[in-house]
């Protein structure tokens, strides 16, 4: 964040909400000190929810978040039911809500307890649960919205205004540019308060249509992942405490409906993000354009360059596409101003990652370097060195959606890095160009460090080739776990359960036993033992890999009965069996 967001928070925490006539229900406290109870409480102690407010408002307490299901996991109650057959059920409709909760949607009047029960019946479809959330929101707040987070925007997808529904599809708020949106989605905190003084915030609200006194942003992830924003705004009037609150804990049950969502559509369709289709208006250009005649031989006007990236970088999503279409007609010139803002504005938080993110995902500079193909290779391989870990770690994410062999040696030298989210971006670009010509050779040189003198760098070139899922790595790794150091052989254990799918720990001895009987077999067929183990993380593991493969589970869960699961192993033998070149 900016200087300017990051002293964002503390600003508005110390600064009361403006006074203001009074527009809630009778009983209402607000968020200014009107209302049924006279106060002077600062917004500061209003930002101590939902835990305080919760406690001194309500008898009801906040049960414990439901268990999210990771992929792989069968999906719960009803969903569940439905996941299981999703074979024999794939013509037939989604699961309708309840009449009884459908038509309480338009007064909002549900209490808190009828609103999560309706948040759990509309899991299963993704227009149905933006109903329940837009509708409850609009008891709390006069306008609600919800964003769809895609390739580093949040798409508006749904909105409810006093009239009604409101159309704001194709409206688009870029993550990168400063504004609270911004803030929320790099911090992953909600925001509740006025509205703060950059231009930018002011902007989107007025493709909105609004221009309120203060406003409520939340965020919802699933997985790490954030995939929506929910904005919310009571226009001139204050807000009501007493429902902020009660929206507040109800917010808290989204990711778990979200991930069900989401689950239950990768199962059903093989969708994938419940809202990946919320900003397909503007489609980003995947390759470039034309270029007019004689544009190879005139070179590009510097200032028409730098006029180009401000665009790319300002807060108009289409004029964003425009620039990176004109930038791709002149690949070279556009890579080196680009490598020199790298990485330039982002919405992306910098945590440790165990798969690539799209390069549109970590800012626009990043998103339009991958379009330009080798030129951008080129000029993004000496940032892979910086100085400056962000620029390392961006530039070692953005590398990944670039198979080019120039950027092979400074990812592979990113897999050393001393800082463990700069040594996970390497190692998740690594797996995204282990097929680049000329990774096998420098493999070599990875396979060279388990045996190094240092035992960090030990158990880094372990981790790595664990993700990399390198066979020829087995035999080195089976005799690290007979170190005496235990970081190194804790580390060569866990990249041989990555690989094998099995849990032998730090025993040399075990693994030699194993691996002198498995050495014949292909790693599919390793994985397709491991649908019959008893940990379950290593089924989890298994399964995942294996539908990656074809698309598809094959009705297996690895949370299943075991007679359901053996029927499913049966299934996937015979889908292996018919692919004797398939291999993982």
């Amino acid at each position: 964040p900016t200087q300017a967001e990051a002293q964002l928070p503390v600003e508005v925490a110390s600064a009361p909400l403006p006074a203001h006539p009074m527009a809630a229900r009778p009983g209402d406290e607000t968020l200014d000190g009107r209302g049924g109870q006279s106060g002077e409480d600062t917004l500061d102690e209003r930002l101590q929810m939902p835990a305080a407010v919760a406690e001194q408002t309500y008898d009801e307490r906040l049960p414990a978040a439901p268990a999210l299901t990771p992929e792989g996991r069968r999906p719960t109650g009803e969903a569940g039911a439905v996941a299981r057959d999703a074979k024999a059920e794939a013509l037939s409709p989604v699961l309708p809500l309840p009449e009884a909760a459908t038509a309480a949607l338009g007064p909002a009047d549900w209490s808190l307890s009828q609103a999560r029960d309706a948040l759990k019946l509309a899991a299963q479809d993704r227009d149905q649960l933006l109903a329940v959330v837009l509708e409850y929101g609009r008891r709390a707040f006069e306008f609600t919205a919800a964003f769809a987070v895609v390739r580093g925007a949040a798409w508006a997808w749904d909105a409810r205004a006093e009239g009604g529904p409101v159309d704001l599809r194709g409206v688009a708020v870029p993550l990168d540019a400063a504004s609270i949106f911004r803030t929320v989605a790099l911090t992953r905190g909600s925001y509740v308060g006025p509205l703060p003084p950059d231009s930018h915030t002011q902007h989107y609200l007025a493709l909105f249509g609004r221009a309120p006194r203060a406003c409520f942003v939340w965020p919802v992830e699933v997985k790490g992942r954030l995939v929506a924003l929910l904005y919310g705004d009571t226009g001139t009037r204050p807000m009501s405490q007493r429902r902020l609150a009660d929206f507040i804990l109800f917010c808290q049950d989204l990711p778990a409906a979200f991930h069900e969502l989401i689950a239950f559509r990768k199962l059903r369709t093989g969708a994938g993000a419940p809202f990946a289709e919320a900003g397909g208006e503007v489609p980003m250009p995947t390759a470039p354009p034309e270029a007019a005649p004689g544009d190879d031989q005139a070179p590009p006007d510097a200032a028409l360059i730098e006029g180009l990236i401000s665009l790319l970088t300002g807060p108009d999503d289409r004029e964003r596409a425009e620039a990176t279409a004109e930038l791709q007609r002149a690949p070279a010139a556009a890579a080196q101003a680009l490598a020199a803002r790298f990485p330039g504005p982002t919405g992306w938080s910098r945590l440790p990652v165990v798969e690539l993110p799209e390069a549109d995902e970590l800012g626009p500079i990043a998103g339009a370097m991958s379009r330009l193909g080798r030129d951008g290779a080129r000029a993004l391989a000496p940032l892979l060195d910086s100085d400056d870990s962000d620029v390392r770690y961006f530039a070692l994410l953005t590398a990944g959606a670039l198979p080019f062999p120039e950027l092979l040696p400074g990812v592979l030298r990113g897999l050393f890095d001393f800082e463990p989210d700069v040594s996970s971006a390497a190692r998740a670009a690594a797996s995204a160009l282990k097929h680049v010509e000329g990774f096998a050779g420098h493999l070599k040189q990875l396979h060279q460090e388990l045996s190094s003198r240092d035992s960090l760098r030990r158990s880094l070139a372990a981790r790595a080739l664990g993700m990399l899922h390198d066979r020829e790595a087995i035999e080195g790794l089976i005799n690290l776990t007979g170190s005496d150091d235990q970081l190194s052989a804790q580390a060569a254990a866990e990249a041989l359960r990555d690989i094998c799918k099995v849990n032998l720990g730090t025993k040399p001895r075990a693994w030699l036993s194993w691996f002198a009987q498995a050495r014949a077999q292909r790693r599919t067929e390793w994985l397709l033992d491991a649908l019959a183990a008893e940990d379950f993380e290593l089924r989890l593991g298994a399964i995942e890999e294996l539908s990656r493969s074809l698309g598809d589970n094959l009705g297996y869960f690895a949370d299943g009965a075991p007679d359901e699961r053996s029927a499913a192993v049966e299934r996937w033998r015979s889908a292996i069996a018919a692919r004797p070149s398939l291999e993982l």
